[in-house]
């Protein structure tokens, strides 16, 4: 695994080959001053109950993590609140329109894409689905949904130790 900023050897803006590290999380170029700065991707992800208290996650069909449960979610894009974003994704992949959107935590994640860590902050919400029935997901990054009560739930399953976190400790209160 890789840092992103070990792909820069020459200065963005003007070429220079003097692109050297400023800090553990920039580099900065000696001949024209540009400073890049390698900052965490902001990911979403949403907890959804059934009425009979099943929580819905879903079977990953794409790396990282294909085979493992996930979460309704996704990675913001510029521009858009964390709140925006969590509301886009999961009509994105779920076809549901949810409501009462609340923040529960962050946690920070490790999520390896191209060989490198993206260091994503993932925003954590529960929201209410009004009507399942209109469940259809996104077959491109789903393999199948699944709803599991509680007392299923084994944090094994889990694609990110972000995930096995937040589940710990939203529903398992651990």
């Amino acid at each position: 695994m890789s840092h992103p900023l070990e792909l820069f050897r020459f200065c963005p803006k003007c070429g220079c080959k003097d692109f050297l590290p400023s800090s553990e999380e920039s580099k900065k170029c000696t001949k024209c001053g540009f400073e890049f700065f390698k900052a965490p991707a902001i990911g979403t992800a949403v907890f959804l109950k059934d009425s009979s208290g099943r929580f819905l996650f879903f079977e990953r069909m794409i790396n990282p993590g294909k085979g493992k449960l996930g979460f309704a979610g996704g990675f913001a894009k510029a521009g858009e609140t964390v709140e925006d974003a969590a509301v886009r994704e999961v009509k994105e992949e779920t076809n549901l329109d949810i409501f009462n959107l609340k923040f529960l935590f962050d946690i920070p994640n490790t999520y390896i894409y191209s060989g490198l860590d993206i260091t994503p902050l993932d925003f954590y919400f529960e929201a209410e689905i009004k009507d399942f029935s209109l469940l259809k997901t996104d077959l491109k990054e789903t393999a199948r949904t699944v709803f599991l009560s509680p007392e299923k739930i084994n944090l094994g399953d889990f694609a990110f130790e972000s995930a096995k976190k937040a589940v710990s400790r939203f529903i398992l209160k651990k």
